[in-house]
């Protein structure tokens, strides 16, 4: 007996395919399947009595009768520089070879600044597009240069910088609340204030960081994109551009605070931010961890298969961080969440 994943995977000149239906309808392809896990048949389904031809048939039967495309074609032509065995908190990176990938893609050559090739070069949208979702690892000491100047260093920012500047401020902002509110109205507005931010957190994410097909088509949008998002897309290991620096932060959320001071006084507006600013720190240090950490089983690591599902196998969905509710309400949940209901985790053949 042959145990397969459920579901049944096939790769074929970069796409991947679900054949599951076709190797439970015809049990025999289970061995044809199982041999070529993991590797691209492409070149063996179109090859006319060379290699294999039991096997080049086989494989071609399954792709004609049942079978769909599960991957956007941009993860699945790099998937061998992409992740390493296992998912969740199995989850490992395979340094991307920095020279095979600039010889074969010709994007960007992370031994330079990034930014001045995407402001400088003659690229379309769509060639900036297709690249930037496919994730690749530095494996370089450190980040891959993003300004190659003096602004360099502001580009970096360790995880525990923000707890460090913004836990204070959210303290001192809600003790000052609870100077004139009841401090049960300050903590009704401090939750209230998470509820909003868990809202502001989707459509920031799809919104505003995956504008990516609304980018106008020039130099200076590409490299807007790339600075605010495209570059953790890219780079989505870089755990030193895994959060937001603070000053980043100030510019996003200043026209927020001024827009909640147009309906609320003084001391409700900032008991109510404050709790969205501890919503956002979560966010940050979720995002980091969800990258960086092995996570307690359960929720979290459920979280990470979810957020991995976003950079690594469709990064039009799953766009909650630290939580898939939103995702849930407006239908944009994951693969992983998708085939949950999946009666086994196997499909076995006899």
């Amino acid at each position: 007996m042959i145990n397969l994943p459920n579901p049944c995977i096939i790769l074929s000149d970069g796409v991947e395919y679900d054949v599951t239906n076709g190797v439970l309808a015809r049990p025999e392809y289970a061995e044809v399947v199982h041999r070529y896990q993991a590797k691209d048949v492409g070149d063996l389904v179109k090859s006319n009595g060379s290699g294999n031809q039991k096997d080049s048939l086989t494989l071609r039967a399954l792709l004609e009768s049942d079978s769909k495309p599960v991957k956007n074609k941009e993860f699945s032509d790099l998937v061998d520089q992409n992740i390493g065995d296992g998912y969740g908190n199995d989850f490992v990176v395979k340094p991307t070879n920095l020279d095979k990938d600039y010889e074969k893609n010709r994007f960007l050559d992370l031994k330079k600044p990034m930014l001045p090739q995407i402001l400088f070069s003659n690229m379309s949208k769509e060639v900036y597009l297709d690249q930037v979702h496919r994730p690749r690892h530095y494996n370089g000491s450190g980040s891959a240069p993003l300004f190659g100047n003096f602004l360099e260093p502001f580009s970096k920012t360790p995880w525990y910088v923000i707890p460090m500047i913004w836990i204070p401020c959210i303290t001192y902002f809600f003790m000052e609340s609870c100077t004139v509110l009841p401090f049960p109205v300050a903590l009704l507005m401090f939750f209230v204030g998470i509820g909003v931010w868990t809202i502001v957190e989707y459509f920031m994410h799809r919104c505003l960081f995956h504008l990516d097909e609304y980018t106008p088509d020039h130099p200076v949008f590409l490299t807007l994109h790339f600075l605010f998002h495209g570059v953790h897309h890219f780079l989505p290991a870089d755990r030193y551009r895994l959060v937001m620096p603070p000053a980043l932060f100030i510019i996003f959320a200043t026209p927020w605070y001024r827009l909640v001071r147009l309906f609320f006084p003084y001391h409700l507006a900032i008991a109510g931010f404050s709790g969205g600013v501890f919503g956002y720190v979560c966010y940050d240090l979720t995002h980091y961890f969800l990258h960086h950490k092995r996570l307690p089983q359960g929720y979290f690591t459920q979280l990470k298969t979810w957020h991995l599902d976003h950079h690594y196998k469709d990064y039009k969905t799953a766009f909650g961080v630290t939580s898939a509710f939103w995702d849930r309400v407006f239908g944009t949940i994951g693969p992983s969440l998708s085939t949950q209901a999946a009666p086994a985790d196997t499909v076995k053949a006899k």
